[in-house]
């Protein structure tokens, strides 16, 4: 919607003069935003049912579809028609010489004032989503603001943009000032002096490059909340749960064709107060634990715990505290060694990982109940351990869990989406760099006055736009991988 506003109003100034010259034969203004409305209601209309010819054999056309379509066409209808009344109405009271195209740093405010408007909604929108952590209600119904965040961030992140390149550009000026010829200077102080035709194309171009930036973040976004489902619930690539006891040990079952690692894991259930958590015991490399979990004391067995328990027991690290374990003669000291937002095979919920040894030297000596493997055929390594099991077990394997049928979906929507804008953004900075020439009309004279032939001015202007176009590509992208590393672990591993 911001880039087809900014299509239009480029549009209308345009044909300001086609509008003038109507307005002399004796057509209203009525008429010239009438005629105007027609032609951007046709156009879109077009668009709408080429949208909806392609959502029908796909996902069929509802009502949300059908008002979508009706608000994509009354939308430019009414921007084209507001904008070719305000257009015509100003060339009949302006007055020759009234106006001048630099001027000046007095555009800097205009384009504060709708970052600073952009950056609120936006600052909003990213507190609902990241104080959530969801864009789904308790109820199920989605949030539509947690939703916007991405779209409403990376808008307010381009704005920033064209308002940074004027001091970026008399900063540049300032220090170039001393150098010899024109070539270095006219450039910048075009930039900085007449940012107002500029600010439009940096913005389309660095809305484009921002929306690549998060279709290309995306995926690998979504890989990322698989890994973190696939270790949360199985703790690697295959979990075998046996009740009664394992007959297959690690070292058996990393003999069999595609295991890369097996981890036999102690899992029971460990009583603290009135609250049932899941106690894990393993290897270090298993429980992913980056070093030993020690505690201060040798009758207290050191304790990595989730985030979500250690704010349920109000516990900090170094906090003691004492929990049952099933079937234990008495309650066991532990000590908070870390805290972690998820562990394997707990995840975010209630959990505690300790050494085994440890936990035999405090006197629970209980066997381990599951393996966890690695393998590159997981489901292979599951069949043949089920013919390995001599008593009933659970084998889990990734395809079981697999965030993947959630997060595709998303990822193609979001990607579409994004590449979608970014066509847009491009089509909105071509436009707005037409438009910008078509106001500078005059300057080839006078820098022709100035001894600069053609060639040479046809290297400045392709060194302006090329200039301005890095810049807003550079500024862009990274803009785009800042949001999107900000909001998409947090949309797609809500999905997971």
């Amino acid at each position: 919607m911001l880039v087809l506003a900014i299509v239009l109003a480029t549009l209308s100034t345009a044909r300001g003069e086609e509008q003038l010259l109507l307005s002399a034969r004796g057509a209203s203004t009525r008429r010239l935003f009438l005629g105007a409305a027609s032609e951007a209601a046709l156009c879109a209309l077009i668009g709408a049912l080429l949208a909806l010819a392609g959502l029908a054999p796909s996902v069929g056309i509802g009502a949300n579809a059908l008002l979508v379509a009706g608000g994509a066409v009354v939308f430019p209808a009414v921007v084209a028609a507001f904008l070719t009344s305000r257009v015509a109405r100003s060339r009949a009271q302006s007055r020759p010489g009234a106006a001048r195209s630099d001027a000046g740093m007095r555009t800097l405010p205009a384009l504060l004032v709708p970052a600073l408007i952009a950056l609120a909604l936006a600052a909003l929108s990213g507190w609902q989503l990241l104080a959530t952590g969801s864009i789904i209600r308790a109820d199920g119904t989605p949030d539509a603001l947690a939703a916007a965040a991405p779209a409403l961030m990376i808008i307010a992140a381009s704005t920033l943009v064209p308002v940074l390149a004027v001091p970026l550009a008399a900063l540049a000026e300032r220090l170039l000032r001393r150098t010899r010829g024109i070539a270095p200077i006219l450039p910048l102080r075009q930039i900085a002096r007449r940012i107002g035709g500029t600010a439009v194309a940096v913005l389309c171009l660095a809305l484009a490059a921002a929306s690549v930036a998060l279709a290309i973040a995306a995926p690998v976004a979504a890989d990322a909340a698989a890994q973190r489902t696939r270790l949360a619930a199985l703790g690697g690539d295959v979990r075998m749960i046996a009740d009664e006891g394992l007959d297959v040990s690690a070292a058996d079952a990393a003999k069999v064709v595609g295991v890369t690692s097996a981890a036999e894991i102690l899992r029971t259930p460990l009583a603290i107060g009135a609250d049932t958590v899941d106690l894990i015991a393993g290897p270090p490399e298993a429980l992913g634990l980056t070093a030993p979990i020690e505690s201060g004391s040798a009758n207290v067995v050191g304790a990595e715990i989730t985030r979500s328990l250690a704010d349920r027991l109000g516990a900090q690290v170094g906090t003691v505290f004492t929990a049952q374990v099933r079937f234990a003669a008495r309650p066991i000291p532990l000590e908070v060694a870390r805290i972690v937002d998820a562990l394997p095979g707990v995840g975010t919920e209630w959990g505690v990982a300790a050494d085994p040894q440890r936990l035999r030297a405090a006197g629970i000596v209980l066997a381990p109940d599951e393996l966890w493997l690695n393998s590159a055929d997981p489901a292979a390594t599951a069949a043949q351990l089920r013919t390995q099991a001599t008593h009933p077990v659970r084998i889990v394997t990734d395809a079981q869990v697999s965030a993947a049928p959630v997060t595709s979906v998303a990822v193609t929507v979001l990607t579409a989406g994004a590449l979608i804008a970014a066509v847009l953004g491009v089509s909105g900075f071509f436009a707005a760099s037409s438009a910008l020439a078509r106001t500078r009309r005059e300057e080839p004279l006078v820098l022709r006055a100035l001894g600069l032939r053609r060639s040479q001015q046809r290297v400045l202007r392709v060194g302006e736009t090329s200039g301005v176009a890095a810049y807003a590509l550079i500024a862009g992208a990274a803009l785009g991988v800042a949001v999107a590393s900000a909001v998409l672990p947090v949309l797609l591993g809500v999905s997971a």
